[in-house]
């Protein structure tokens, strides 16, 4: 497979570049904003295997215009995303010069939402936050087993030991990695925890869940972030309403998320309500959970990822082959 980066002012010109060079084949591996305003870098590959004889069948031809607007208009509306956002992205869809529908879209995603994931080399406390029963514990495990196979000191901390079941949950997990589980039922507590933990530790913190309309629940969470500097991250789950994700990230937006991670992408069908809640609140998707088990399921969100996710056959189970391939490079 060859790659090859280009770097335009607009992802237009930048998809344009792509065409010109590598041809209808092209395959974008990624998509970056350069900082400082330094416009748009791709990166595309071309695999000799699509471009030859074989194309024909197993490459589907361009969709002209109309076929293309009519299809992303369909998806979009099926997932439940609100209009107005179906609008502007089947807009910036249709102004990029391909007839891909995947390309396409992923471009449009691209100008529309920003993909932070999750670098484990920032030593910032990372802390779960998000509604009952969204995936939290889980998603702290998987984090937790993540960073242990990759050889990193990882210090678990809940302040949720009285949930029913909720610390023996994550404590199972964690001692599974040869981990002590910590506990702080006050921020003073959780601030200790981290201190000991020392500059080289990775810090992840499980929370209880909390309802987001209910000014006082969302007082605690700014208390025990603020108690350690972690940076709250937003779990949600796919398959809600959309108007009720919005209200639900707009309320954690207020109490200092920046980023989100979606859960539960391989129980449902529907993920509109997750972009709702990107674009209203300006979160930045962070990552993607797509497998109740600990040890995989956890993967990078990307404009490529979601735009498959989007366009993906809904009666499918290969959620996490596909979040694979759209990462392969």
């Amino acid at each position: 497979m060859r790659l090859r980066s280009f770097t335009a002012k607009t992802m237009r010109e930048a998809m344009t570049q792509v065409r010109e060079a590598m041809g209808d084949d092209a395959i974008i591996i990624s998509t970056h904003r350069n900082a400082r305003g330094g416009g748009i870098q791709i990166t595309a590959a071309i695999d000799p295997a699509r471009s030859g004889g074989e194309k024909a069948e197993t490459a589907p031809p361009p969709l002209n215009r109309a076929e293309l607007a009519e299809r992303l208009a369909r998806t979009l509306a099926w997932h439940g995303i609100p209009s107005r956002l179906v609008e502007r992205l089947s807009l910036d869809a249709l102004a990029l010069p391909t007839g891909d529908p995947e390309l396409a879209l992923a471009g449009a995603l691209d100008s529309a939402f920003r993909f932070q994931p999750l670098k484990r080399e920032t030593r910032r406390p990372l802390m779960l936050v998000g509604p009952s029963g969204v995936g939290k514990t889980v998603t702290i495990a998987k984090l937790a087993a993540q960073a242990t196979l990759a050889g990193e000191t990882v210090t678990v901390v809940t302040t949720d030991a009285l949930r029913a079941g909720g610390y023996e949950q994550l404590d199972a997990f964690i001692r599974l990695l040869n981990r002590p589980l910590f506990t702080a039922d006050t921020p003073d507590e959780l601030a200790a925890v981290v201190h000991r933990a020392g500059p080289s530790g990775h810090v992840l913190i499980d929370t209880p869940g909390v309802n987001p309309f209910k000014s006082g629940e969302l007082d605690t969470t700014r208390e025990f972030t603020a108690a350690t500097n972690a940076e709250p991250v937003l779990c949600l789950p796919a398959g809600g309403d959309a108007v009720e994700a919005g209200e639900i990230a707009v309320a954690f937006q207020l109490a200092g998320v920046r980023r989100m991670i979606a859960t539960r992408l391989d129980a449902a069908r529907r993920i509109g309500g997750l972009l709702a809640a990107a674009d209203t609140a300006l979160l930045a998707f962070a990552a993607a959970t797509v497998s109740a088990s600990v040890a995989q399921g956890m993967h990078a969100m990307s404009a490529k990822s979601l735009a498959q996710l989007l366009l993906r056959d809904p009666d499918s189970d290969r959620v996490s082959t596909l979040f694979e391939k759209a990462h392969a490079a």
